[in-house]
């Protein structure tokens, strides 16, 4: 069981000023967090939790001794066996790298202490921690938590931010051996509050680019129907979230807008609901369209049909006077899956996509088509002029037959 020391005592000050509501003392070891929380008028209850039966045992005994009501113990590790939000959760973590020692053989043996080694790189237990908060957050909660310089502090601030959470520094503190103590308060991002509102469920990070941020999560359909009217229809959504900081070209009200209209035309993920913020869409499975050609191999019936399914759709955009952008270069803005030897591609992001009087979605599939061997060179230039000077039906069949 851990014992109060340095890291303890600087949380502690920041529990006394912060701590509200329904309480959530994670990794409580000897319990001052969770009792200096007990001590402060606007805490409800509090719920102290440790993987460390004896550190429960421990907490549970001082917690009868000081008569303290509302005041609840449990083993767990993490919030395996937690239930309920909180206002507050304080988290004083174990966040040393991992340490070893050389055996007699000469080996290392690492040094079993889960009240101080956070993992290999001293943040992977911070990690875990913030990758499952914010379902136990809730609305306008804070999480109070302490790491160490030794801990990976630009991990630790990606993670924030992967979990739609914003940090404020409350605490600094040097200590010896070149090490810095930090306290941060951290809550949700409007985003992510907007989110929960609308009943969106388990989000979690999937990737990042140079216009915004893509997470999982779960969604209701009939949200905005009446409830006695409408049972929840449930789905796996994409959510799409426009980063401030980002200075490329596009905005989520565009993509909206392209997506409300090449949907008609069963292209793009369906789009379920617009915010200024982010943008609900299909959760498209399957994998980057270079990749399918990889893994299937170029010449396989399969990959033809891949090609042919990404022509067509080019053809549509064509016909409805919008330029995609990017159809040279159909990586994973392209997503296809097999299903009984069947094709389903989907084109995504849309933020780009404008009107034109001359589009050139084809002719840039034949480009790409050219470069990497499906393609003729000097066939596909003559097919893509016949093509482009007239965006005929039959100029278009001439390269599907071609193929």
């Amino acid at each position: 069981m851990y014992q109060p020391a340095e890291d303890s005592e600087l949380l502690a000050e920041v529990v006394k000023k912060k701590a509200f509501g329904r309480v959530l003392d994670m990794g409580t070891g000897s319990g001052i967090q969770a009792f200096t929380a007990a001590k402060v008028p606007s805490v409800r209850s509090i719920t102290a939790v440790d993987i460390n039966p004896g550190a429960v045992k421990q907490v549970s005994l001082e917690a009868k001794k000081g008569n303290l009501s509302k005041f609840k113990v449990i083993e767990s590790d993490l919030f395996s066996n937690v239930e309920g939000q909180f206002e507050t959760i304080i988290f004083n973590p174990p966040y040393l790298p991992q340490d070893y020692l050389e055996t007699i053989k000469g080996k290392k043996k690492a040094v079993e202490d889960l009240a101080l080694y956070g993992g290999k790189k001293g943040y992977e237990t911070i990690v875990r921690f913030l990758n499952q908060v914010s379902k136990y957050l809730a609305r306008n909660g804070k999480i109070l938590l302490l790491f160490s310089s030794l801990s990976g502090k630009e991990k630790i601030e990606e993670t924030i931010e992967k979990n739609l959470l914003q940090f404020v520094q409350l605490k600094k503190s040097k200590q010896p051996m070149m090490e810095t103590l930090y306290v941060y308060e951290i809550t949700a991002l409007p985003v992510r509050e907007s989110l929960v509102s609308l009943g969106v469920s388990d989000i979690n990070y999937l990737s990042k680019g140079a216009r915004g941020m893509v997470f999982k999560g779960k969604f209701d359909l009939n949200f905005n129907q009446k409830k006695f009217l409408a049972s929840k229809k449930i789905r796996d959504v994409a959510i799409k979230i426009r980063l401030e900081s980002s200075k490329a070209p596009g905005t989520l009200t565009l993509e909206a807008r392209n997506l409300r209209l090449v949907n008609k035309k069963g292209i793009g993920p369906k789009l379920y609901y617009e915010h200024k913020y982010f943008l609900i869409m299909e959760l498209v499975e399957g994998i980057a369209f270079d990749k399918f050609l990889e893994e299937k191999g170029k010449k396989s019936e399969i990959s033809k049909k891949a090609v042919i399914a990404l022509l067509h759709q080019a053809f549509l955009l064509d016909k409805m006077k919008l330029q995609k952008e990017e159809m040279h270069r159909p990586y994973s803005n392209v997503i296809v899956s097999e299903i009984n030897g069947q094709v389903k591609l989907t084109l995504l992001d849309f933020e780009r996509c404008r009107n034109s009087e001359n589009p050139s979605n084809v002719t840039q599939v034949i480009s790409y088509l050219m470069k990497s061997g499906f393609l003729d060179s000097k066939e596909g230039i003559k097919l893509a002029e016949e093509y482009k000077g007239s965006y005929s039906e039959e100029k278009f069949n001439a390269i599907f037959e071609y193929l």
